[in-house]
């Protein structure tokens, strides 16, 4: 994290950042936000990078003792906050 305009830091930062996993943060974040979640929700969701292919798992249960819902989604890792949402709307609905 850094100022915005900042090159100088930027490139540091870009030089030390691990292209999947900041892949993977991003398809994961976007899931979070699309089920709007916090830390009282209980949910999960996990990422891979695999080649050009994010692979997607995740869960989220109301809380009340019911199974838990589990899905599992595949998206281009050029698009991970795609992914995400899709996990995401795959299991709200």
């Amino acid at each position: 994290e850094c100022r915005r305009g900042d090159t100088g830091v930027l490139a540091l930062l870009r030089a030390a950042t691990h292209a999947a996993t900041w892949i993977e943060a991003r398809a994961e974040r976007a899931f979070l936000e699309a089920v709007g979640g916090d830390c009282r929700m209980p949910l999960g969701g996990h990422s891979r990078v695999k080649g050009g292919v994010l692979v997607m798992r995740g869960f989220l249960s109301r809380g009340d003792g019911i199974p838990p819902r589990r899905a599992l989604v595949r998206g281009s890792a050029e698009e991970p906050e795609r992914a995400g949402k899709a996990l995401a709307r795959r299991l709200l609905d």
